[in-house]
């Protein structure tokens, strides 16, 4: 087995919704991703906070539920929060790693958010 192979065995691992995996909407369609949404401190164009910190986070999808991502395509995390694709960072071993944005907080609420740093 090469190792391309094996990384695409191990995804399912990866994928696993007993796991890291979470179900979410790509473009109107559910697809098991791995999903780090973030709050990143840096400028941008969609905001999230009125101190001006931009959404921003991470999403691993399998090749083989999204052959081909898009710059802007959407996503609806499980917990309803809105996101486009800003970059395909990476596609290795069968996985497609993207950076999102969007303008809605990550963890639904505001106060949820500042919990979380705190």
């Amino acid at each position: 087995m090469t190792l391309a192979e094996q990384m695409i065995a191990d995804s399912a691992i990866f994928f696993n919704l007993a796991e890291h995996g979470e179900t979410i909407e790509y473009n109107g369609v559910e697809v098991v991703a791995v999903v780090e949404p973030g709050v990143s401190r840096t400028s941008g164009n969609t905001w999230e906070t009125s101190e001006g910190t931009s959404a921003s986070g991470y999403v691993w999808l399998s090749e083989s539920d999204v052959a081909s991502p898009m710059q802007g395509d959407a996503i609806t995390l499980s917990n309803g929060t809105e996101w486009e694709v800003a970059r395909i960072l990476s596609t290795n071993g069968g996985v497609h790693r993207l950076e999102i944005i969007g303008n809605q907080n990550p963890w639904g609420v505001s106060n949820a958010r500042q919990n979380r740093i705190s």
